[in-house]
């Protein structure tokens, strides 16, 4: 199965509401939080860390009407950033390829909440997809041996068949089951209590936050190497 012509996992998004697409979005972003907060951004770019911990606090809360405003002023203010204004940078290391995924992610949230069409919330979820196979390439390309190896097989051999099915390698496998297991807790969600404040919500947050520091102790091998024979 390719997971990039997969009309499924579209599917899946296509049956959602606009705010279970909204926290569809939010939970894909946050697997590529860590990054942003571990390495240190090229200084040109002129991103502020302080604004970017900030926006991730702010997307947990429930969405509406005050939220909408709040991730709008916020993305506002990282859009003045140099990196933003014009759009110009070097040719991206494999660290800052997702760091600039994830904020490009963070943008595509500003273009109003209950108006976060299925294309918008597919591309936040397609991207978070792509960084996580081109992770497991790069890893499979360099010859220094992955800090996770054993466990990542470990995990790989454990698989049930509707995640083996993609073929895919630990971070690509570990961010579907991630993905499914969002999903079928935002469609089953209670009607009468915040998603994000949810028990089932704090739990995959926290597996999120699990999934993007390993993302981290994986990158670390990359971190003064320049990694650009592909992109993802």
């Amino acid at each position: 199965m390719d997971w990039e012509r997969d009309d499924s996992l579209v599917a899946r998004i296509e049956s959602l509401d606009w705010r279970q697409r909204y926290q569809t979005a939010v939970m894909a972003l946050r697997r590529l939080r860590v990054p942003l907060m571990e390495f240190g951004m090229p200084a040109d770019w002129g991103v502020p860390l302080d604004l970017v911990r900030s926006l991730f606090v702010t997307l947990t809360a429930e969405p509406g009407d005050a939220l909408a405003d709040a991730v709008h002023t916020g993305v506002d203010e990282l859009q003045m950033a140099p990196l933003l204004a014009d759009r110009e940078y070097a040719d991206p290391d494999l660290i800052q390829q997702v760091q600039l995924e994830a904020i490009g992610c963070l943008l595509m949230l500003n273009d109003g909440l209950m108006d976060l069409d299925v294309d918008s919330t597919e591309y936040v979820a397609y991207r978070v997809r792509a960084m996580s196979h081109y992770l497991d390439r790069c890893i499979d390309d360099s010859l220094t041996p992955d800090p996770g190896e054993d466990a990542h097989e470990l995990y790989l051999s454990q698989l049930g068949d509707e995640i083996r099915v993609y073929e895919l390698g630990y971070f690509g496998s570990r961010n579907i089951e991630l993905e499914f297991a969002c999903h079928a807790a935002i469609v089953n969600q209670s009607s009468d209590e915040g998603f994000f404040s949810s028990a089932a919500g704090r739990e995959l947050l926290a597996r999120g936050d699990e999934f993007s520091a390993e993302f981290v102790t994986s990158l670390r091998q990359f971190e003064y190497v320049d990694h650009r024979d592909g992109h993802a």
